[in-house]
């Protein structure tokens, strides 16, 4: 839910799913300034409205990468699936 330059931005959301900002956000310009890189964009409710499920219009149900019969939960399950999957088989 950052404008990063030249990635596409929803928020969850059908309605975004064009939204490609043309220049970053202050933070990211700082991020990228110490050498941090951004490697991606992970799901949230949409416009993470009632952020009790990661669910929405655009990308649908984040499932939990340990056992797709459930769902990571909570406004930031993107990220919790991001770091779960980066995290199997260790």
């Amino acid at each position: 839910m950052i404008d990063v330059g030249g990635v596409r931005r929803t928020d969850g959301s059908r309605l975004w799913l064009s939204n490609v900002p043309q220049k970053n956000v202050a933070y990211i310009d700082g991020v990228e300034a110490t050498g941090m890189n951004i490697i991606g964009m992970t799901n949230v409710p949409e416009f993470a409205h009632l952020g009790v499920v990661t669910n929405n219009s655009a990308f649908g149900l984040t499932r939990n990468p340990w056992d797709l019969s459930k769902s990571t939960l909570g406004s930031s399950g993107g990220s919790a699936a991001a770091v779960a999957a980066g995290s199997m088989g260790r």
